[in-house]
């Protein structure tokens, strides 16, 4: 289990929270919504909803004013690099 800001983690919350992390890794820092976790995750979208909330509750991740913008706390994502086109003919 991890510890995130004095707190331990649940196995249910830490897999929603490893797929959070890896989601936003492989979607260019975009988060994913409850029911791609829920569908992820084998779990009822009530369920994806709960664990997401005691995230939050936790501190652990924190929403941003946008939807499907979740970030994680003390979390890094580094955006691709930009494609490099200087050998294509134009």
């Amino acid at each position: 289990m991890s510890r995130k800001k004095g707190r331990t983690l649940t196995p249910a919350q830490q897999e929603v929270y490893e797929f959070i992390c890896q989601y936003k890794a492989e979607n260019d820092g975009i988060s994913p919504t409850v029911q791609e976790i829920a569908e992820e995750l084998h779990r009822s979208v009530s369920t994806a909803r709960y664990l997401v909330l005691k995230l939050l509750t936790k501190g652990v991740i924190y929403r941003i004013d946008e939807r499907r913008a979740i970030a994680v706390t003390g979390g890094t994502w580094t955006p691709p690099r930009a494609p490099d086109f200087s050998g294509l003919d134009r």
